[in-house]
């Protein structure tokens, strides 16, 4: 999470990465934007929220 406390703007991100087995690795990133006030510089990002779930397979 940061937190800019002189403009009030917040954004939120999570990641985490995981070897399941010999082959195959998931991953997960989310990314949510607050909705800022509007002259504020996230506030062009507030509608692009990003959630990823990703499953790769090695061999």
């Amino acid at each position: 999470m940061v937190y800019d406390p002189e403009d009030e703007e917040t954004l939120f991100t999570l990641e985490a990465e995981r070897r399941l087995g010999e082959h195959f690795t998931a991953k997960f990133e989310v990314r949510l934007f607050s909705d800022d006030p509007s002259e504020s510089p996230l506030n062009a990002f507030r509608r692009d929220n990003y959630f990823q779930l990703q499953l790769a397979y090695y061999f």
